[in-house]
């Protein structure tokens, strides 16, 4: 699995939509103005952000690494804004900020088609 770099988007309300996200962590490299990730699954979807700048343990999420405990679950046709914050970007997951340019979205069982919406709020 390969991480999908939307750093290239150039506009707030950038969609990106992708089939086929497995029970492993996707990682989306977003860009440095996006201050708030909404992620919307036609099944249950797990995401999480980067460890809290915490040296890498087997609950940091990878690019294709199984998911851990560290992660929200997001329940079916239900859009979850994932805010981000700080510079340099942060993602705020789980009750804590965590220097990262990506965040990582999981399906909980099969296969799920993930959006995401990049916005500057």
């Amino acid at each position: 699995m390969a991480a999908i770099d939307l750093r290239a988007a150039s506009k707030t309300g950038w969609v990106h939509t992708q089939a086929s996200v497995a029970t492993t962590w996707q990682q989306y490299q977003i860009p440095s103005w996006c201050n708030q990730v909404t992620v919307l699954g036609d099944a249950i979807v797990y995401v999480a952000g980067e460890e809290n700048g915490n040296p890498a343990s087997s609950e940091s999420p990878a690019d294709g690494g199984a998911v851990g405990t560290h992660r929200i679950e997001i329940p079916a046709s239900t859009a979850y804004p994932v805010g981000i914050q700080g510079d340099p970007v942060q993602v705020t997951v789980g009750g804590g900020a965590s220097p990262s340019g990506s965040i990582f979205v999981a399906a909980k069982t099969g296969t799920a088609t993930v959006t995401l919406q990049l916005e500057r709020v």
